[in-house]
């Protein structure tokens, strides 16, 4: 009985929780559930930085693991994206399914950004769609047009693509959609994939407050982000190996740098990193044209800005054809044929003046379409010659 008592007198006082630990552990917890409760409000309160940019690409992209292409389309993919519906066929491309092998079709494919991938825009209304349609009506079944493009792709990214690729499908020709920002990184669709890569691999990111916190600090808006890629020291060591001298003697492009405009798109223009990078993709595409016997034409897409003074990216335009003139790439610039239509008219929703519309389209298909007609009346006169 003396025995009983002892151990009833000794075991409180030992399952007593020592008095640190006790507080250590309150503490602790007190500070979860005010963590937990700043989290909810967060949620309740705070826009997720991401969301302005998950408008479908989050479904549609991937990172690729070529460094020169970056990201990707994911085969197979399909839903609303980029204010369109997008059907990603099983080769990677914004279409219906291809055959690799064309057969005897005189086949053209199309390299791009967003407006030769067709934002906004339906199926059928991207130049690409609307060449096949009249190259249909003129030659039948023979012409085939296949639109590689990917949404914020610079000319790099679409001779890396045109490599690991568009090669399979055998292309006589190859046209390059150049829009004045390709010369730089503008990429949208980088910025997101990046920013989601940092928030996928760490739990913390996934906390609706610390990515608050992350954007407001490091203010990674669009124009941001596009400004710290193309610092000339950021963007001379991230492309480093992939930018071609421009040499002192060359005054004549020299002298055009010089003259254009310190305003976005054309600013870049006056950089001889960004112009060097740009005749570094340009051989990259003159290479592989050769390799594979393939025509390249490179199509100059206007920024959508006329002014009573004139067009103030024109040296810009002049900047462009004279690189790919380098490479013996033929060059349409349907300047002109743009400027008989009022920017608004031919601008997305009418205010966009990077992106044409339908309209704008119809005027890039016709052109490609009297560009390649005597290609194909050429090529019909060789095949009608005695063997």
């Amino acid at each position: 009985m003396l025995q009983q008592n002892m151990e009833d007198q000794l075991q409180p006082h030992q399952r007593r929780i020592p008095l640190w630990l006790a507080l250590s552990l309150t503490v602790a917890m007190s500070a979860l559930i005010a963590l937990a409760a700043i989290e909810l409000l967060a949620r309740l309160l705070l826009p997720d930085p991401l969301a302005p940019l998950e408008t479908g690409r989050e479904l549609m992209l991937r990172t690729s693991d070529d460094p020169d292409i970056r990201y990707e389309l994911i085969p197979g993919m399909k839903g609303r994206a980029w204010d369109t519906d997008v059907v990603i066929n099983s080769a990677g491309f914004r279409g219906p399914e291809a055959q690799t092998a064309k057969g005897g079709h005189f086949r053209i494919i199309a390299l791009g950004d967003s407006i030769a991938f067709g934002n906004a825009l339906p199926a059928d209304a991207p130049f690409s769609n609307q060449l096949q349609r009249l190259l249909t009506q003129d030659y039948g079944e023979r012409c085939e047009v296949l639109n590689f493009a990917v949404g914020g792709y610079d000319t790099l990214q679409e001779a890396a693509l045109l490599r690991r690729r568009a090669l399979a499908f055998e292309p006589d020709l190859v046209v390059v959609a150049y829009s004045l920002n390709d010369i730089g990184v503008a990429s949208v669709n980088q910025a997101y994939l990046e920013h989601l890569e940092k928030y996928r691999h760490s739990w913390f990111y996934r906390l609706r407050l610390v990515r608050y916190l992350d954007h407001w600090l490091s203010t990674w808006s669009v124009e941001n982000w596009e400004s710290q890629q193309n610092d000339l020291a950021a963007f001379e060591r991230k492309f480093r190996g992939r930018i071609d001298p421009i040499g002192p003697e060359e005054r004549e492009l020299r002298a055009l740098m010089n003259s254009v405009p310190e305003r976005h798109p054309s600013s870049w223009y006056r950089d001889a990193a960004h112009v060097g990078r740009l005749r570094y993709a340009f051989r990259w595409l003159s290479d592989l044209s050769k390799q594979n016997r393939f025509r390249v034409v490179i199509t100059i897409i206007p920024w959508m800005v006329w002014t009573p003074s004139g067009y103030p990216f024109e040296k810009a335009h002049q900047i462009v054809a004279l690189e790919a003139s380098r490479f013996g790439f033929d060059v349409i610039d349907v300047l002109s044929r743009f400027r008989e239509h009022a920017a608004s008219t031919l601008a997305l929703w009418g205010t966009d003046p990077g992106h044409p519309n339908e309209l704008g389209h119809r005027i890039l298909a016709d052109a490609l379409r009297d560009y390649v007609m005597p290609i194909l009346a050429g090529r019909t006169a060789d095949a009608a010659q005695p063997k």
